[in-house]
């Protein structure tokens, strides 16, 4: 049986999130940003392809039936929904609809999430591999004086996915000299032992983003979804 991945990329605008995961094998792309915000990166990678492999939706409803009529497609080996972020507020914005309500109590964010659960329930029962993406934003806490910034900036996605993906990435760029170098640091892998001599904590481009998973999962390319 070959094994479906799921995998998060997270960082902050611009870093080259929607680029990795349209570099992943044969994918599907679901754009739930308002603006059409991986269009652009996800033309340079695809080029022709672009136009049976990327879709926009605004609401849970046009997700579902991008799903619908294109899970089962030979030539379709990864779902990727871009962004994750994006995701959860298209379920709530459905979910509000729903109950006529203009905002969820805490407590009712589980059913609010749910909907998001049986989209990956869907893409992994159809045995494709999962692609996130998800933005950064500013960390706050609440203080004697009220709600104030950390000055940290943090991850903002879907709140599950950290624990249920496979893998988790942060993409950052750093300055180095003249250049600009993305760094891709590995925060989950478990596929490998974080505290044994077989953890790598970077992941390899050197031939690719693609060979770079299959590297860090520790199987060979036949045996995963390609």
């Amino acid at each position: 049986m070959k094994i479906p991945l799921f995998i998060e990329v997270f960082g902050e605008t611009a870093v080259g999130k929607s680029h990795f995961a349209a570099s992943m094998p044969r994918p599907l792309i679901i754009d739930t940003t308002p603006k059409a915000e991986s269009y652009v990166p996800a033309r340079k990678v695809l080029g022709g392809e672009i136009k049976n492999r990327w879709f926009q939706c605004r609401s849970l409803k046009q997700v579902r039936v991008v799903l619908e009529q294109n899970l089962r497609r030979d030539d379709v080996a990864t779902v990727v929904f871009d962004t994750s972020t994006d995701l959860v507020q298209l379920a709530k914005e459905e979910w509000l609809k729903e109950k006529g309500r203009e905002r969820p109590l805490p407590f009712e964010y589980a059913e609010i999430y749910s909907k998001v659960d049986e989209l990956i329930n869907k893409v992994f029962e159809a045995k494709k591999n999962l692609v996130f993406t998800a933005i950064m934003k500013d960390e706050y806490i609440e203080t004697v004086e009220g709600t104030k910034k950390t000055g940290r900036r943090v991850r903002s996605g879907y709140v599950k996915s950290p624990f249920m993906v496979d893998i988790l990435i942060k993409i950052s760029l750093v300055q180095k000299g003249d250049k600009i170098e993305r760094i891709y640091k590995v925060l989950k892998n478990r596929f490998r032992d974080m505290t044994g001599d077989e953890w790598i904590s970077q992941l390899d481009v050197s031939e690719g983003l693609w060979k770079g998973i299959v590297k860090l999962t520790g199987y060979s390319e036949e045996e995963l979804i390609t």
